[in-house]
């Protein structure tokens, strides 16, 4: 075998699916990151040993292939709408304000982190502007801020995350430069979105022959949503399945020929930009919250030639909340009531996922004592959901447009 360059993976792009394992040749690709990349196609083998042959070994039987494997990522802010699509339901998508800048008008800045100061669009149609903090009443200027011109604090034009001045009298506002924000929301549905996932790999030293595979009907199974002490990141363990599988070392191979590109906005939520509710109170004495919601899709082979069809079943969605013990608490819990639960990712840059869950049932836990630490009581949670109450509803604001 020939010395060849080592190779490591390159890009990974997401794919926009209507018809769930169809092949596209002018893709929208999506670019992100990721920390671990599983996905790949396995070969079903069956070993068949035989006899009457001297003793002699049997070489394996071959036969379809299976697509499935993990995709480890950071839950990004841009990222977030792609997932909950895929994993919860379809999602429907907005401008993420009706308001258009206007001159000599007073704007609201940032109660909190989780009311974002006001947003508005640009006339250049690529740009919202968020309201990052005001002066006096916050009132613009007779004229919108110009965006192209250089920005004093950079030497360049004003790019994404910039801030800029309005007003420069007693009553000012700055404003976040942000590109075009967007509002998508949906609610959990037995009617999944699949996606097409694409990868490309080169050598080490870049310049060799470019090894790229296409996955399609990819079916994302779960999605987590979690916050503990030490938490640095929020991040996704994804597990999928999927329907078909190309690379450019096969004879059916067609060369995507992307009519876009766009990279997938690389801005992380941290520990502090999730805040968790129940029944409209923060839990005290919290130091750990999971909730995740498992589709559980299966692939199988069909009769015909080279196809595989899916299945989707019930969605099950359970989690903990684990807290200080107390004798109230266990009072409350051992009588299983019901609750509404909302998660709330957001920053200071207007970007904001927020998930409802209307009927959470909160459940005798389990009582630990330890010699290092107080009491605890572990509390699992179980969400459920009906035809004319949903599970789960979500709306998210970022500069995604999927």
């Amino acid at each position: 075998m020939a010395n060849e360059s080592n190779y490591s993976l390159k890009e990974v792009a997401f794919i926009k699916e209507t018809t769930p394992g169809v092949f596209q040749t002018t893709p929208k690709l999506y670019k992100l990151g990721v920390m671990g990349f599983a996905l790949a196609p396995t070969q079903k083998t069956e070993q068949n040993t035989e006899l009457g042959q001297d003793g002699q070994a049997t070489a394996m039987d071959t036969g379809s292939l299976d697509i499935a494997g993990n995709l480890n990522m950071k839950s990004k802010t841009g990222l977030m709408p792609i997932l909950l699509h895929s994993v919860v339901g379809k999602s429907t998508k907005v401008d993420a304000t009706t308001d258009d800048w206007t001159a000599a008008t007073v704007y609201i800045g940032p109660a909190d982190k989780f009311s974002a100061g006001q947003m508005v669009n640009h006339s250049d149609g690529l740009h919202t502007l968020v309201v990052k903090s005001v002066s006096g009443t916050g009132t613009s200027d007779a004229t919108e801020p110009d965006l192209t011109a250089i920005n004093p604090a950079t030497g360049q034009a004003y790019k994404e995350y910039d801030t800029i001045v309005d007003n420069s009298g007693a009553n000012q506002i700055t404003w976040i430069v942000r590109k075009k924000l967007y509002k998508h929301t949906g609610t959990s549905d037995i009617d999944m979105q699949s996606l097409g996932v694409y990868a490309k790999s080169n050598t080490a030293q870049g310049g060799g022959v470019d090894f790229e595979q296409y996955f399609t009907g990819i079916f994302l199974n779960s999605i987590s949503f979690a916050k503990a002490s030490g938490t640095i990141v929020y991040k996704q363990d994804v597990p999928t399945v999927g329907l078909n599988y190309r690379d450019n070392t096969q004879l059916d191979w067609v060369p995507l020929v992307p009519s876009e590109t766009v990279e997938i906005e690389d801005k992380s939520f941290s520990f502090n930009d999730m805040k968790v509710t129940i029944a409209g109170v923060e839990p005290e004495k919290a130091s750990e919250f999971n909730l995740t919601l498992n589709r559980n899709v299966a692939v199988e082979d069909e009769v015909k030639q080279g196809s595989k069809d899916y299945n989707v079943p019930v969605m099950t969605m359970d989690g903990n909340l684990k807290l200080k013990f107390t004798k109230e608490k266990w009072a409350e819990v051992y009588d299983n009531p019901t609750k509404e639960l909302v998660i709330t990712y957001a920053n200071r840059s207007g970007d904001k996922i927020s998930l409802t869950f209307p009927s959470v049932k909160t459940m005798l836990g389990t009582k630990e004592t330890t010699t290092d630490k107080y009491d605890y009581i572990t509390v699992p949670l179980s969400a459920s959901g009906s035809a004319s109450q949903k599970t789960l509803s979500y709306e998210t604001i970022t500069s995604t447009d999927w």
